[in-house]
């Protein structure tokens, strides 16, 4: 949950204020439960595959509705499962990228 401060910024509220979480998931219970720490306050990093949509990512990014006329460059699912969140683009398997 975020508030707007007078300055207009906005600001996390809740208990997990000051706690980090790497997120490491896909679909729906892993961004689930990262979108619901990160509307309480912590600090959410999700990591994905380096690549375009077919060949790393989020698999959810190219979930679109058939009506979609591809405008949007993520789908709306994708959108609502990780808004408040850091995401970053990782290949864990190799060393650096560790």
């Amino acid at each position: 949950m975020t508030k707007k401060s007078e300055a207009g910024e906005s600001r996390r509220i809740g208990g997990l204020t000051g706690m980090r979480v790497l997120e490491l998931a896909s679909v729906l219970a892993g961004p689930l439960a990262g979108t619901y720490f990160a509307e309480r306050g912590a600090r959410v990093t999700k990591v994905e595959r380096p690549g375009g949509e077919d060949d790393g990512g989020d698999v959810t990014r190219s979930w679109r509705h058939p009506s979609d006329d591809g405008a949007n460059p993520t789908s709306a699912y994708y959108a609502g499962a990780n808004h408040g969140k850091t995401l970053v683009q990782k290949d864990l398997a190799s060393e650096a990228g560790r």
